[in-house]
């Protein structure tokens, strides 16, 4: 099982004339884990600002498998859906993603062999 952390912290401290001061804090980790060829992913933010208590929010949350058969990906949990061509849309649930795309072009096309006799 390998455990791979990684994260992101800011603090802001403001102060300003007239008008007091500001102080804000960040952090966001990113993380995950492989384990019996699954892999998770865990994204999540903590904000807090100026007199509240801070904010804990949960990005993504997922399992992942590679299906090699399928040539593509299985991913369960709180996930975004792609951004090619609309905005992402964060949802939860089940899906398959292909890599055809990343496939050799000889494995990908198709030739027809003929074979015969051109005698007249």
């Amino acid at each position: 099982m390998h455990f791979i952390p990684s994260y992101y912290a800011s603090q802001y401290y403001s102060d300003y004339k007239n008008s007091g001061s500001s102080e804000s804090t960040y952090v966001r980790f990113n993380s995950g884990f492989n384990l019996l060829g699954w892999q998770a992913h865990a994204d999540t933010t903590f904000n807090k600002t100026d007199g509240s208590s801070g904010e804990w929010k949960s990005n993504t949350l997922y399992l992942e498998r590679g299906i090699a058969e399928l040539l593509g990906t299985l991913r369960a949990g709180d996930q975004y859906t792609s951004s090619e061509i609309f905005d992402s849309v964060r949802f939860t649930g089940v899906r398959l993603v292909s890599r055809y795309a990343n496939v050799a072009k000889l494995e990908t096309e198709f030739y027809a062999v003929g074979a015969g006799d051109c005698t007249d």
